[in-house]
C-alpha cells in the first residue's frame, strides 16, 4: 500500500476498513487531527473516568443519562493542512465500529414548521414560555455525496469554526462546524465567548447547575 496519503485517502481507507475515527480542526487553525480507535468490543465505546485521561474525542447526548462515546487515539495522524499528505502508518486489518443509538425525530416540512412556529410565537407572547429553541429535521438524499467531501468543503470554507467528522459505524456519521468556543487557555489567561443562555457575573438572580 502507498505510504503517502492525502487526508481524503486516509478517511476513505479508514471507512472501508470499518474503523471508528474522529477528524477535526480547531477554529482559526489549519492543522487537522485524525484519531483512530482500534477498539475490538462495543464496551470500549462507553468510557469510564480512566479512559478520559487518554487523548481522544468524547461525545455525549444532551440528555443527562444519554449515551457517551469516546474515540480513543490509538493512532493519531496529524495533517498540518488539509491539503497536505502524510506518510504515517495506517492501521492494518479491520476495525469494529459502534453506533451511538440516537433516535432522530421525523423530518418536518417547511410549511408545517412555519405553522408550528407561528403557534409557538403566540404562546410566547402569552407568557407560556420563557425560552424556546425551535428546530426541525431535514432529510436529504446524499447518496451521491460522501461525508468526506462535505468535511473537506467545511475545512475550506469555515476557517473560524471547530470542524469535525466522527464515524461510529457504516450507518452513523456525525459531521459539524461550530464557531462557538467553550473555553480557550493561553498560559494563565482563560476566555470564553457568549453563547445562547450566557449570564453576566453581575446578574443578581441565583445561578443554577445549568450555568455552572
Amino acid at each position: 500500500m502507498d505510504s503517502n496519503h492525502s487526508l481524503e485517502d486516509v478517511l476513505e481507507i479508514l471507512s472501508r476498513q470499518n474503523y471508528r475515527f474522529a477528524a477535526y480542526k480547531k477554529p482559526h487553525e489549519d492543522q487537522v487531527i485524525v484519531l483512530v480507535d482500534e477498539g475490538t468490543s462495543n464496551s470500549e465505546a462507553h468510557p469510564g473516568d480512566h479512559e478520559l485521561s487518554r487523548e481522544g474525542f468524547y461525545m455525549k447526548s444532551f440528555h443527562e443519562d444519554g449515551e457517551k462515546v469516546f474515540i480513543k487515539g490509538d493512532h493519531i495522524i496529524p495533517f498540518s493542512h488539509y491539503q497536505d499528505r502524510t506518510d504515517h502508518a495506517l492501521p492494518s486489518g479491520n476495525g469494529q465500529s459502534t453506533s451511538f443509538n440516537v433516535t432522530v425525530p421525523p423530518s418536518v416540512s417547511k410549511e408545517k414548521y412555519l405553522k408550528s412556529l407561528g403557534e409557538l410565537v403566540q404562546r410566547i407572547r402569552k407568557g407560556q414560555f420563557r425560552k424556546v429553541v425551535f428546530s426541525r429535521v431535514i432529510e436529504k438524499d446524499i447518496t451521491d455525496l460522501r461525508s468526506t467531501d462535505i468535511f473537506l468543503q467545511a475545512l475550506k470554507s469555515r476557517k473560524d469554526a471547530f470542524v469535525y467528522l466522527v464515524r461510529l459505524s457504516d450507518r452513523e456519521t456525525w459531521l459539524g462546524a461550530s464557531p462557538e468556543v467553550l473555553l480557550c487557555a493561553d498560559e494563565e489567561n482563560y476566555h470564553s465567548m457568549s453563547l445562547a443562555g450566557t449570564r453576566r457575573i453581575s446578574d443578581s438572580a441565583q445561578w443554577t447547575k445549568k450555568e455552572t
